[in-house]
C-alpha cells in the first residue's frame, strides 16, 4: 500500500465521520487514482460507495460495491452497500439476494435481517400489485365489448409488464400465454404486434419459459404470422423467433472451423491421399486382405513420408499425411519401411511437438500399430478350422507382424528417439491430449518397456515422465491440483468469481468451489489474499468447516489445514473470527469421517505451534481429552491422525500446560 494513497483514505475515513461527505469522495477518488494495490483500491471502492448512498446517487454507488466485490467476494460491508443501493434503484431482487448473502456471513447483525425484512416486503408488494395489473389487462383484453383504444393500451402495457422479471412471470403463471396465442388470431394489426412483443419479453434470457412456450404456440403458428403481408408484423415475427433460438441456445458455444480447417485447393492432393490410405488400410492386419494391387499401399506410404518430411509444405498437408500413414501403418510392410525411414521419423516426432496438437492421435495411433500395441483377438482354433472347412474367409497374421520383428521395430523406435517424443506429447496439456491420445500413449510405453534390456534407456529418455503422468491421481472435475492450471486461474482473475461461487445457494456448487479454493490456496497469491484484515475469507472457512455438508466441511477445513500451516498469523485470528471456533475444531476432531478427523488434528496442531494462548485455550476445552484418546489409536490406518494428535500433546507439555504420568496419559498440571 503506498503512502499517500493511505494518508488520503484515512483523511477521508475523518471526513466521512465528520460529515463532509463531499470532502470525503474527493479524498478517496484521489487516492483511487494512485493507488498500485488491489485489495486497498477494493477498500476505496466500498468507502466511497458509502458517500454515494449519502448523496443518493445510487447508481454510482452500486456501481463501486461491485467493484469493490469483484476483488473480494467475502467483503460484506461492500455487499450490505451494494444491496441498499440496489433496493433504491429498484431492483428488488438483486438487492435481496445481496442482503441474505449477508445475512448468511452475519446472521446476528440487525442491520442486515431489518434490510432483508423491508425488501421482502417490498417484494411482495411489487409481486401483488403486479399481479393485479396483469389481471386488470387481462380483463380487458378478454372483454370484446371494450372500446378498441383501451383494449390496445392493455396489450401495450403487457408488453412493458413483460419487460419485467416479475411482470414476466405473472403474465407466464396466470395462462396468458393462451390470450396472446388469442390476440394473435385477431385481425387488428396493432393486437398481434403487441401479442409478438409480449412474448418476446416472455422469452428473453429464459430457456425453460420459451421450451414451454414454444411447445404451446408451435412453430407452425409461428412461422405462419411471420409470413403476414404487414411488414411490421413479419419482422416482429423474425425478432421473436430469433430471442427464441437466442434463449434455448444460451450457453452453447458455436463450432466454428478456423482458416486452418479449410481444404484449399493447394492441400486437395494430401487430402485425396489421406482418403486413399483409410481405403487402403480397409483390410485392417489382415495379410489376406488386399484393397490394393501389389505394391501400391507400399508406394501411398512412401508419398506420405515424402510429404511428412517436406517442411516447404503447409501444416495441414503434413497432418493428413501422418494421418494416411497412421492408416497404412497396419500393414506390416509400412510399418517396416517407416522405422527404417529414419528422417520421417524425426519429421513425425517434431510434427507431435508442434502448435498443431490436432496431430497427437494420429501420431499415438501410428506408433500403437508400429509397436504392434493394440488389442489383437486370438481366435478360437476349432472356429478356425470349422471355418476353413466351411470354405470362409480366416483373417491371416503378417509374417512381419511376428515377435522377432515387432522387438526390432521397437529397438528402432528407441534410437530414433521415441520416447523424447512421447514426453512431449503428455507435456502438451490440451484439449486435444483426449483419452483416446492418452490411451495411445500408454498402449506405446508399455510396449517399450516389455524387453528388460530397454528399460533403462527408456527411462533415460525420460519415460518415467510419461508413467507418472498416467499414475497421478487427479480428479477431473478439479483441475486446479497443477500448478499451470492454479496460476492461470489466477492471472484471469477468476478468484473472485470462484470466491462468488462459495456464496451460492446450492449446496453442490457451493462445495465445488470451496474444493476448488482449496487447491488454489497452495498458492502464494492467494494465500496473501487470506491476509488482509478487512476480510471475511478466514471466517467463512471457519464457519464451513462446522456446516453439515461433510463434502463443504473437507474442502474448507482442507484449506485452513493449508493456510495455517503456510501462515502461522493466521492461527492467532481465528478466534475472532466466531465464537463457536473451539466447538467447530472438537467436531471436526470427533468427526465421522477418518478426513475430517485427519483435517481437525492438523488445524489444531498449527494453532497450538502458532501461538502458547492458543495452545492454553485448546488444552482447558475438551480437545485435550479427545487428542488424549486419538493418540492412542492402533490403527494403522489412523497414522496420520495419531501422529498430529501426539504433536499436540506434545507440544502442550512444552509449553508447561500438561504432564505426562508414568502410564503415559497426558493429564493437566497441578
Amino acid at each position: 500500500m503506498s503512502q499517500d494513497s493511505s494518508t488520503l483514505r484515512e483523511e477521508g475515513n475523518n471526513h466521512f465521520k465528520a460529515g463532509d461527505v463531499q470532502q470525503a469522495l474527493s479524498c478517496y477518488t484521489k487516492a483511487l487514482k494512485i493507488s498500485d494495490c488491489q485489495s486497498e483500491s477494493a477498500v476505496l471502492y466500498r468507502n466511497r460507495a458509502a458517500c454515494y448512498l449519502k448523496l443518493e446517487d445510487h447508481t454510482k454507488a452500486e456501481a463501486d460495491a461491485t467493484k469493490a466485490l469483484d476483488v473480494d467476494q467475502g467483503d460484506v460491508k461492500a455487499r450490505f452497500r451494494r444491496a441498499q443501493a440496489l433496493q433504491k434503484l429498484g431492483r428488488l431482487d438483486q438487492a435481496f439476494t445481496d442482503a441474505q448473502k449477508c445475512a448468511q456471513l452475519e446472521p446476528k447483525n440487525k442491520a442486515f435481517q431489518d434490510l432483508l425484512r423491508q425488501l421482502g416486503a417490498q417484494i411482495q408488494q411489487k409481486l401483488s400489485s403486479t399481479d393485479s395489473r396483469v389481471q386488470q389487462m387481462f380483463k380487458l383484453l378478454l372483454d370484446s365489448s371494450a372500446p378498441i383504444t383501451d383494449r390496445q393500451k392493455a396489450a401495450q402495457n403487457l408488453v412493458v409488464l413483460s419487460r419485467e422479471d416479475a411482470g414476466a412471470e405473472q403474465i407466464f403463471r396466470n395462462d396468458g400465454v393462451k390470450l396472446l396465442q388469442n390476440l394473435l388470431d385477431s385481425q387488428q394489426e396493432d393486437l398481434i404486434l403487441s401479442a409478438l412483443r409480449t412474448l418476446v419479453g416472455l422469452c428473453t434470457g429464459h430457456q425453460s419459459r420459451t421450451m414451454a412456450i414454444v411447445n404451446e404456440v408451435g412453430m407452425d403458428r409461428l412461422c405462419g404470422v411471420m409470413g403476414s403481408a404487414a411488414s411490421t408484423v413479419s419482422l416482429s415475427a423474425c425478432h421473436l423467433i430469433q430471442v427464441m433460438f437466442e434463449a434455448l441456445t444460451e450457453g452453447m458455444k458455436k463450432e466454428i472451423r478456423g482458416k486452418d480447417e479449410a481444404i484449399l485447393p493447394g492441400e486437395t492432393p494430401a487430402f485425396t491421399l489421406r482418403g486413399l490410405c483409410k481405403l487402403g488400410s480397409a483390410g485392417g492386419t489382415d495379410f489376406s486382405m488386399k484393397q490394393f494391387a501389389e505394391g501400391s499401399t507400399l508406394k501411398l506410404a512412401k508419398q506420405c513420408r515424402k510429404w511428412l518430411c517436406n517442411e516447404a509444405l503447409p501444416l495441414t498437408s503434413r497432418r493428413w499425411a501422418i494421418e494416411g500413414l497412421a492408416y497404412l501403418t497396419l500393414d506390416a510392410d509400412v510399418k517396416e519401411d517407416l522405422v527404417e525411414d529414419k528422417k520421417a521419423l524425426q519429421a513425425m516426432f517434431e510434427l507431435a511437438k508442434s502448435e498443431d496438437k490436432t496431430v497427437l492421435y494420429a501420431v499415438g495411433s501410428t506408433l500403437v500399430n508400429c509397436t504392434n500395441s493394440y488389442d489383437v483377438e486370438k481366435p478360437d482354433p476349432q472356429m478356425v478350422e470349422l471355418a476353413k472347412y466351411a470354405k470362409q474367409h480366416v483373417p491371416e497374421e503378417h509374417p512381419k507382424d511376428a515377435r522377432s520383428f515387432v522387438e526390432k521395430r521397437v529397438v528402432k523406435l528407441l534410437e530414433a528417439g521415441v520416447v523424447s517424443a512421447l514426453v512431449c506429447m503428455v507435456k502438451q496439456e490440451s484439449p486435444a491430449l483426449t483419452e483416446a491420445c492418452r490411451e495411445c500413449i500408454a498402449r506405446v510405453i508399455l510396449a517399450l518397456v516389455e524387453r528388460q534390456e530397454d528399460r533403462g534407456l527408456v527411462v533415460a529418455q525420460g519415460g518415467g515422465k510419461v508413467s507418472i503422468f498416467f499414475i497421478s491421481p487427479n480428479n477431473p472435475t478439479i483441475k486446479t491440483t497443477f500448478q499451470s492450471h492454479r496460476q492461470k486461474i489466477i492471472k484471469e482473475k477468476a478468484v473472485p468469481k470462484i470466491e462468488g461461487y462459495m456464496f451460492e445457494d446450492h449446496d453442490m456448487v457451493r462445495a465445488a468451489a470451496t474444493e476448488c479454493m482449496c487447491n488454489l490456496a497452495l498458492s502464494t497469491e492467494v494465500q496473501k489474499c487470506y491476509l488482509a484484515t478487512d476480510s471475511d475469507r478466514l471466517k467463512l472457512l471457519v464457519l464451513y468447516s462446522g456446516e453439515d455438508d461433510e463434502r463443504l466441511r473437507k474442502a474448507a477445513s482442507g484449506t485452513l489445514a493449508m493456510l495455517t500451516g503456510e501462515m502461522p498469523e493466521l492461527c492467532t485470528r481465528i478466534p475472532d473470527t466466531t465464537s463457536h471456533w473451539l466447538e467447530i475444531f472438537q467436531a471436526l476432531l470427533l468427526g465421522e469421517s477418518q478426513d475430517l478427523r485427519h483435517r481437525g488434528a492438523v488445524i489444531v496442531m498449527n494453532l497450538m505451534q502458532a501461538d502458547k494462548s492458543l495452545a492454553e485455550k485448546l488444552m482447558e476445552s475438551e480437545a485435550l481429552e479427545i487428542l488424549s484418546v486419538l493418540a492412542k489409536g492402533d490403527d494403522p490406518k489412523q497414522a496420520s491422525i495419531q501422529k498430529a494428535a501426539q504433536r499436540c500433546l506434545d507440544l502442550a507439555t512444552e509449553y508447561g500446560l500438561i504432564r505426562s504420568n508414568e502410564d503415559g496419559i497426558n493429564g493437566k498440571t497441578m
